[in-house]
């Protein structure tokens, strides 16, 4: 059964329900550096969204990739501060606008970061939301509603890499989503639309 609120929507108490507890220390691995992404979910209208960057073609790391916004950790910040300070860089996203709702379990990056996920409400317009130029190319927002469709996942190798290990795929309006940032989308969606799971 699909974890649905008013409106066919996922609200606030859903999704707390069904993630884990906020962050609030690091549980890094040896040998591994720390970062942190935000998930952020937007409600437009009668519609759900998940906004995502996708990064600038000419950086060294991660091309052109679609991704959650975030990064490495700075000083003794926690996981929750930097994947907010991260967000307010590179989207313009202000904390004051963000309702931290709970967690994901961690992933190893193939950077060699443990990447902690906070999942978050968005209060902000997704028209307000602005890329920071020097590192984004654009703010993407894809409808939670196609995202849930199973149908609309593909499992294969990743463009130009024959050899990698497949992983999940995702397209939408020409952006695909892959790699990482899609098994941390798979990780928040299938909490709460179960008929997701199994799709990679």
């Amino acid at each position: 059964m699909s974890r649905e609120g008013r409106g066919g929507r996922a609200d606030d108490d859903l999704l707390r329900d069904v993630l884990d507890p906020p962050i609030q220390c690091w549980e890094g691995r040896e040998g591994l550096r720390d970062a942190a992404v935000l998930a952020p979910w937007l409600t437009r209208g009668d519609e759900d969204w998940l906004v995502f960057t996708r990064r600038r073609d000419d950086l060294r790391h991660h091309p052109g990739q679609v991704s959650f916004p975030g990064g490495r950790r700075d000083g003794d910040e926690s996981p929750i501060e930097c994947a907010l300070r991260e967000a307010r860089e590179e989207i313009g996203l202000h904390p004051d606008e963000v309702r931290v709702l709970g967690a994901l379990p961690a992933r190893l990056s193939v950077a060699g970061f443990w990447v902690q996920v906070v999942v978050a409400r968005v209060d902000a317009p997704l028209e307000a939301l602005t890329p920071d130029p020097a590192e984004v190319a654009e703010v993407l927002a894809f409808p939670v509603e196609r995202l849930r469709d199973p149908g609309a996942w593909v499992i294969r190798a990743p463009d130009g890499h024959p050899g990698r290990r497949p992983s999940p795929h995702f397209e939408h309006d020409g952006h695909v989503l892959w790699g990482l940032t899609a098994r941390f989308t798979l990780d928040l969606l299938e909490r709460v639309f179960p008929e997701l799971r199994g799709q990679r």
